[in-house]
């Protein structure tokens, strides 16, 4: 029983070459992706701009949740940018350099909230006044 042992840290000169085009075949797959990528130039920016609209919304809906406390504190004050700052709370930048602007409860971004968007947080505001200054509808609905 004379065994000789051999050295296994390397691999057959076939191997070796298996390996190296295996490699060079993902490599050359990989930059063709990245060609067609940069060429056409959409993918990147698409996914870009769809981050920075999902980080605006979840911005606003934080600013939304700091109104409702605000409003536990000083319940008689119309929520503006302005007075949550003075109120301590701290106003994020939107990530497209939009502005935030605040209609009653709701929150929305100049960039990235679209018009009608807009005009129904105005009608909905217009129609919470006219209620607090009108309460007999609401009281006749009541009862």
């Amino acid at each position: 029983m004379n065994r000789t042992f051999r050295s296994q840290r390397g691999g057959s000169p076939l191997q070796m070459l298996a390996g190296i085009l295996v490699m060079m075949g993902l490599s050359a797959y990989s930059m063709q992706q990245m060609q067609t990528t940069r060429a056409d130039g959409t993918k990147g920016v698409e996914a870009i701009d769809r981050a920075k609209e999902a980080a605006c919304a979840t911005q606003r809906a934080q600013m939304s949740r700091d109104i409702v406390m605000f409003l536990v504190d000083y319940p008689d004050l119309k929520p503006s940018v302005d007075l949550l700052e003075k109120a301590g709370t701290d106003i994020p930048d939107c990530p497209d350099d939009g502005a935030y602007e605040i209609y009653g409860r709701q929150v929305l971004c100049t960039h990235h909230s679209y018009t009608d968007e807009f005009e129904a947080a105005e009608k909905e505001l217009k129609e919470a006044e006219m209620r607090r200054s009108n309460p007999r509808p609401l009281l006749d609905q009541l009862g």
